[in-house]
């Protein structure tokens, strides 16, 4: 579909810099060289609930979701 929007993996850095991937797909094989090249294993990620995430832990990060439903 020509109106889809292409899925954006999103990170903030500590200093406030945003740094923006556009993804092929919504996979954890595609979001797993992203994230271990980008950010030290040992640091709390916070994240939507989305399963995406769900093995952040066994990837050697911290993990903590938030709920933007509930205004978190």
């Amino acid at each position: 579909m020509a109106a889809e929007k292409p899925p954006i993996l999103g990170m903030l850095q500590r200093n406030g810099e945003v740094l923006l991937h556009r993804l092929d797909n919504v996979q954890q094989t595609t979001i797993k060289p992203i994230l271990t090249k980008t950010i030290q294993p040992g640091t709390t990620v916070f994240s939507d609930e989305y399963t995406i995430y769900a093995r952040l832990k066994q990837w050697g990060y911290q993990h903590l979701t938030v709920n933007p439903s509930q205004g978190e």
